[in-house]
């Protein structure tokens, strides 16, 4: 199973810190190495493999490099929602350019995709990762197939949390006592910013939304390091074998 850090002790702004760093710290000797030839802007040339095996390199390049990127996207994620808190928290906007409702939706539907790109990224490299070392046939140990149905659990679990609050305020209206609702104001993006059941309701949201943020965050840095840590050493293995693979082919058809 994927290892986690321990961070409950910290607050959230060290969580953050530490975890980029740790994040950092185990990603750079990946980029290193694949920089020499899974990184580059256009692939390999494949016309120095022989024949017989320019399927299986190809196929090699393609689980690697699908694995590197699927780790970039992760780590992408992870500071996107970073900045997601930022902007949920900066509420309400100091500028007339938006509406209360506009800020708020703004950050909740970029939560809610980032989420989503979460759960379906760390399937994705898991995968990428077991059919490398398929390819490979290699004597790292592959990952636990209960890791992939442990993230599905995940985005199962985002789904039956969607009756809370922070996930439909924008869809139903504060009551208000005494008064009666215009034609516009069912349409949540027509809610006014000053009534009262309405600052308050917005105020709830931003709150309730900026702690599910914090949750993802301490969920998403850690769940990323553990894999690293996990997996780190079979990736930088099958790494290094097709950086020699590719010079040696290279060293065959040098004149």
């Amino acid at each position: 199973m994927i290892e986690a850090l321990d961070i409950a002790a910290m607050t959230s702004i060290d969580a953050q810190a530490v975890s980029r760093s740790s994040l950092d710290g185990l990603m750079d000797p990946i980029v290193k190495l694949a920089a020499e030839n899974l990184m580059g802007l256009s692939g390999p040339d494949f016309g120095l493999v022989p024949e017989k095996l320019r399927t299986g390199m190809k196929a090699v390049h393609h689980r690697l490099n699908g694995e590197l990127r699927t780790l970039f996207e992760l780590l992408t994620v992870y500071d996107d929602l970073i900045v997601c808190r930022v902007v949920a928290n900066e509420y309400p906007w100091r500028k007339s350019e938006l509406t209360h409702y506009e800020h708020l939706r703004l950050a909740w539907s970029q939560f809610t995709r980032l989420s989503s790109n979460f759960d379906r990224q760390m399937n994705e490299v898991i995968q990428h990762h077991r059919e490398a070392l398929e390819l490979f046939s290699s004597d790292f140990e592959l990952p636990d197939s209960s890791e992939r149905s442990d993230r599905s659990d995940l985005g199962r679990t985002a789904v039956d949390c969607r009756n809370k609050a922070v996930d439909r305020w924008c869809e139903v209206a504060p009551e208000m006592r005494g008064a009666t609702f215009v034609a516009d104001m069912r349409v949540a993006s027509k809610w006014p910013d000053t009534l009262p059941p309405f600052i308050q309701y917005y105020d709830e949201a931003r709150d309730e939304l900026v702690r599910e943020i914090d949750a993802k965050i301490a969920t998403v840095g850690p769940a990323i390091t553990g894999f690293l840590v996990s997996y780190r050493a079979g990736l930088l293995d099958m790494i290094e074998r097709y950086n020699a693979m590719i010079k040696n082919f290279q060293h065959l058809h040098r004149p």
